[in-house]
């Protein structure tokens, strides 16, 4: 999928190919499977091009792999128009109510057929496997910054985050209700969200492909030896070096509706991901009036486009 050559369709968004919901499926034998999403938010192509070139690249050696590798776009009518979503939010969807819902009631939006076809892939892939499971979610954000990892309690129990070298951001997961690594690292195996930096940005896509790389050898799918492996440790090493391994969420403001909330500027630049805050320093503003951190921490996901989190704080730990 090539964004350098997207064009705008009436509405004023971006028109792209709309990608097949199975981007790639190598079964290497018994080992692992590692499940990669990308594209969940089809303003976040990002996470499809690079599953696709890892895809594509192991598919053209030989390198062997000891594991399945399932690779799958997400909100496919989304990516194909450049936007979020389209009728919901397909990252907040993902809990048991949701899910019973599907099987109760006729697709209401766009994203309930998406939802549904992503857990046949999931219910095919795992049915008679016997192995670990893992999920690998890319995401990208609105705002330049270091590309992160974001890390659910069973994520960080089995030591998932420990085989790339990202910032880990710790509790974040376990606020965003309905999020699909929350629902898979409860039901099914350890799952951690790459946040890769910018959207639609060729260092994001790198910075992907590092981390899937990395993630596939630390669970032993791909031979750590390999030449691949240490050169995008190196990549991934060279970002946010100056930054804590660890951060500890301590506080969301959530974006409501009707409330006009409009992300600011510090000396006339957007933020960027892990900018350092001071406690009291206005970040935004919405239909109340300014709005203010309340603690000292670094700011992660400054909202620059739709969403219901205008920001999260992060600190370190």
């Amino acid at each position: 999928m090539n964004v350098s050559s997207n064009t705008p369709d009436g509405s004023g968004t971006i028109v792209r190919p709309m990608p097949p919901r199975v981007l790639g499926h190598i079964r290497g034998g018994p080992g692992p499977l590692v499940v990669i999403v990308g594209g969940l938010h089809g303003n976040e192509p990002d996470g499809v091009q690079a599953a696709t070139a890892l895809i594509d690249l192991l598919q053209g050696s030989d390198i062997p792999c000891a594991g399945t590798i399932l690779a799958l776009s997400g909100n496919r009518p989304a990516l194909e128009r450049g936007i979020r979503f389209s009728g919901r939010d397909l990252n907040r969807t993902w809990t048991h109510a949701g899910i019973e819902r599907l099987g109760e009631e006729g697709d209401t939006h766009l994203e309930d057929r998406e939802m549904r076809e992503l857990l046949m892939e999931f219910d095919q892939a795992l049915d008679g496997h016997d192995g670990p499971a893992y999920l690998i979610d890319l995401h990208s954000t609105s705002a330049e910054g270091a590309p992160f990892a974001i890390m659910g309690p069973r994520c960080h129990a089995e030591g998932l985050g420990t085989g790339v070298p990202l910032p880990a951001v710790r509790g974040l997961q376990e606020r965003l209700d309905g999020a699909l690594t929350s629902w898979f690292d409860e039901v099914h195996g350890p799952a951690m969200v790459v946040e890769g930096g910018k959207s639609c940005t060729p260092q994001t896509v790198t910075n992907h492909l590092d981390a899937l790389w990395l993630l596939l050898a630390h669970v032993g799918v791909l031979d750590k030896s390999l030449p691949q492996i240490a050169a995008a440790a190196a990549d991934l090493a060279a970002h946010g070096s100056e930054l804590p391994a660890s951060f500890q969420l301590a506080h969301v403001h959530h974006s409501a509706p009707g409330e006009g909330f409009t992300m600011g500027r510090r000396n006339g630049r957007r933020y960027h991901t892990f900018d350092a805050i001071r406690k009291g320093e206005v970040l935004g503003n919405d239909s109340n009036g300014p709005v203010v951190s309340p603690v000292d921490g670094w700011i992660v996901m400054p909202l620059y486009q739709e969403g219901e989190e205008g920001f999260f704080i992060v600190t370190e730990g």
